[in-house]
């Protein structure tokens, strides 16, 4: 579904069939500075997840990691051959960093840097938020090991996975997002979540830390969210899957 609104929903937000999938804002060094300022043209790389929907002759180890190899390995083979050809920031999503050991997501964290990656995407999922602060403090303490830079972007999933409703689902977001800052997160990504008020207040309670939302439809226009303080844009695998089905069609 979301694929098939895509083209209609980034018209509404003034983009075009051929924008990139994210307007990124952060704050570690790769990201950082004016991209801190207003939501601006893509300025990262994005290795999102790999749609199952990608052609089979298309599909290899590297790009969808649940087939041939361990996903941990899978992702870390993805972000090895993003990084040799891409000339912006890479970020990185790895989901819940395969694993609930915070000494293992570190591990990774550290590996990814190490091939050149500037920013990752953790999610808590399901997950009660105590166990993705754990691995934000574990991956901050690897990396500050390396004297490396590594912008955490975290993904909390309160309104993607229906966790709390209406008003207690802004508080329940806010109140993570504070523990997730505490921990060692640098951004906070919002996937599900629309309502341009309640995005307005989430981006003004979390600030410095910004507000990355999922293109969705009914999503308010960029100016709108440049206003209300949303620093960052993600459309995850929908432009590619977009694509791939353009592909097809010819």
């Amino acid at each position: 579904r979301m694929r098939k609104s895509l083209p209609a929903t980034l018209g509404a937000l003034g983009m075009t069939k051929t924008c990139p999938t994210s307007s990124a804002l952060t704050s570690a060094s790769p990201f950082a500075s004016a991209s801190m300022v207003r939501l601006t043209p893509l300025a990262a790389a994005i290795a999102d997840s790999v749609s199952p929907a990608l052609p089979a002759r298309l599909r290899t180890a590297a790009t969808e990691p649940s087939a041939a190899l361990p996903r941990l390995a899978g992702a870390r083979l993805v972000a090895a051959g993003f990084a040799r050809v891409v000339r912006v920031p890479l970020s990185v999503d790895i989901e819940g960093g395969f694993s609930d050991a915070p000494a293992d997501v570190a591990a990774l964290a550290a590996r990814l840097v190490d091939l050149g990656v500037a920013g990752i995407n953790l999610e808590d999922g399901a997950s009660p938020p105590s166990l993705l602060c754990a691995k934000l403090e574990a991956i901050r303490e690897r990396v500050a090991r390396s004297g490396a830079d590594l912008f955490v972007n975290v993904r909390t999933d309160v309104y993607l996975r229906g966790l709390a409703k209406g008003a207690e689902a802004a508080e329940e977001t806010l109140r993570r997002a504070a523990q997730y800052r505490e921990a060692g997160g640098d951004g906070l990504f919002v996937p599900g979540l629309a309502d341009l008020d309640t995005a307005t207040r989430i981006a003004r309670e979390i600030a410095p830390m910004p507000l990355n939302l999922m293109l969705v439809p009914g999503l308010a226009p960029v100016d709108a969210l440049r206003e209300a303080g949303v620093r960052r844009l993600s459309a995850g695998a929908a432009l590619a899957e977009l694509a791939l089905g353009d592909s097809r069609e010819r």
